[in-house]
């Protein structure tokens, strides 16, 4: 194999490529990228794949002169070590004995390559596949309003992931995420050809919005447990999770006794205030004291060092089953779920029933984002 490239290029590609790369390979050949060269259709083709036993990312550019056709495995972190101190075209030579030289102006550097043999470069074959199209930078707003939510408990893998329900006859898709204490919800449009729900991986989620942020009219193939998502110059396979994800339409509940409209960013900085004050033995625990006429008090105090701050709010309705107009939350949920809001809303309302059932927190003036936050539950008052 023997082509000139862009250095600047290739880094980027093998960079990409790289993000499927497990920081513990099961096998040595999952430490390099596979790196090939065809004319087989007329106009010479390079890909770079990354892969590991669960995630394959493969970048193609037709922006190369291939001398000869051919494939290596070439070891990922020495390549782009290299590849980042070189600059302008390269040439990049793989001979027989998988020894790649690579020369760019005066620089000349040589890595021992790994034969390609038993190592499957292609993506799997799809039958029956679920489809899906959607805009690329909704697929990215969902993701980013939902990662905060998913779970990091490994006994309920189902959990760590993005749950996508997808509804042929309505055309939307839900994002779901839920860790026990807080759940996300976000829909968008999506065209899909079957209703299946689906949960992708963490990490191949954020790969995959980030592959997509400012992109639309993209494509997603569902089948024998993975998605494969191919975007002009770039293709990512994932395998999906296994087992059932929580039954979650029954948590979305909009009837509440009590609303708070309140500013997101007033919300944002009372509650990182309070943070700071909060004490840890407490897991943070931040106040929302709804008795204060024209404005919510968020407080947190502990033995060295307290916070109150009063921000505007419209309140209507009162908490049940007490007299104290109070609830309590783990500071680091409530401005998790803020940030994940600011996108949304210049203002956000919280639906609220009782001290100990969750409070929702929407948008103010739209309905495609949802989310629940558990409170903590306080055997006296302070």
């Amino acid at each position: 194999m023997k082509f000139k490239i862009q250095a600047k290029e290739f880094a980027e590609m093998v960079a990409t490529a790289s993000q499927a790369i497990s920081g513990k390979p099961i096998v040595p050949a999952y430490e390099c990228v596979y790196v090939r060269v065809s004319s087989e259709t007329g106009s010479p083709i390079m890909t770079v794949l990354g892969k590991d036993a669960g995630l394959a990312i493969m970048k193609a550019t037709d922006r190369i002169v291939a001398m000869e056709d051919g494939e290596a495995l070439i070891p990922a972190k020495t390549l782009l070590a290299f590849l980042k101190l070189m600059d302008g075209e390269m040439t990049v030579d793989v001979d027989d004995h998988f020894k790649c030289q690579m020369i760019c102006g005066g620089k000349k550097t040589a890595i021992n390559c790994m034969d390609t043999e038993d190592y499957v470069s292609e993506f799997t074959v799809q039958k029956d596949a679920k489809t899906v199209r959607m805009s690329g930078n909704d697929f990215e707003r969902m993701v980013a309003a939902t990662l905060h939510c998913i779970s990091t408990d490994e006994s309920r893998i189902a959990l760590t992931g993005v749950h996508f329900a997808f509804d042929a006859e309505t055309g939307i898709c839900e994002a779901v995420t839920l860790d026990g204490f807080r759940v996300a919800l976000c829909h968008k449009s999506a065209e899909s050809n079957d209703t299946f729900e689906v949960t992708v991986p963490a990490v191949a989620a954020k790969l995959i919005a980030k592959t997509l942020k400012g992109r639309e009219d993209v494509s997603f193939r569902f089948g024998s447990g993975t998605l494969i998502m191919d975007d002009f110059d770039t293709s990512i396979e994932a395998s999906l999770l296994s087992g059932e994800f929580i039954a979650y339409k029954h948590l979305i509940n909009r009837d509440s006794k009590m609303q708070a409209r309140v500013n997101t960013q007033d919300f944002t900085e009372a509650t990182k205030l309070c943070r700071i004050a909060a004490d840890a033995a407490k897991k943070e625990l931040v106040l929302l004291n709804f008795e204060h006429d024209g404005a919510m008090r968020v407080t947190a105090n502990c033995q060295m060092s307290e916070a109150v701050i009063d921000i505007p709010c419209d309140t209507n309705g009162q908490m049940e089953n007490t007299d104290v107009q109070e609830i309590a939350f783990n500071g680091r949920y409530i401005e998790d779920a803020l940030k994940a809001s600011e996108e949304y809303a210049g203002e956000v309302t919280l639906l609220m029933n009782t001290t100990v059932s969750p409070m929702a927190i929407i948008p103010v003036d739209r309905d495609d984002y949802f989310q629940l936050v558990l409170p903590v539950r306080r055997l006296e008052r302070n």
